[in-house]
């Protein structure tokens, strides 16, 4: 099912092209990677691999994973970057290393900030933001 025109303008307004798969996995429900039939490593947020010197774009792949990992690091944003968002200070900004080894920007839902820890794991938690029209993969403690 292809997405309605104002979303597809909306992502490509917002995002390189190359990643446009993403978001739209995000919106059915799933959290892909590229990944490279080559080496078999998963990437994000590069659309070619360097396992070669004559690595196309022809030899990736999106696939959807785990959506599983663990915080890699973490900061506690205490000043809303835009007055839109000033609810939701303060909140833990995080890197995920995900199962299948990239590390991944977001945001942690679900829980104080001051109660978080590197180490422990989590899973994608995709939230739709109904302004935008966007799923937003925010990651929340891992529920085993």
């Amino acid at each position: 099912m292809s997405s309605p025109q104002w979303m597809q303008d909306v992502v490509s307004s917002r995002f390189d092209h190359d990643i446009f798969p993403f978001w739209e996995g995000l919106k059915e429900g799933h959290f892909l990677l590229n990944r490279c039939r080559r080496c078999e490593k998963h990437y994000w947020p590069m659309t070619l691999c360097p396992c070669s010197d004559d690595a196309t774009f022809e030899d990736m792949e999106w696939v959807p994973t785990s959506g599983r990992g663990t915080i890699f690091s973490y900061g506690v944003v205490m000043r809303a970057p835009q007055p839109a968002w000033q609810s939701e200070v303060p909140y833990a900004a995080i890197l995920v290393e995900l199962e299948e080894g990239p590390i991944f920007p977001t945001r942690l839902s679900g829980r104080a900030p001051d109660d978080i820890a590197i180490g422990l794991a989590v899973e994608v938690d995709l939230q739709l933001v109904p302004e935008t029209g966007l799923t937003l993969p925010l990651f929340k403690i891992a529920s085993t």
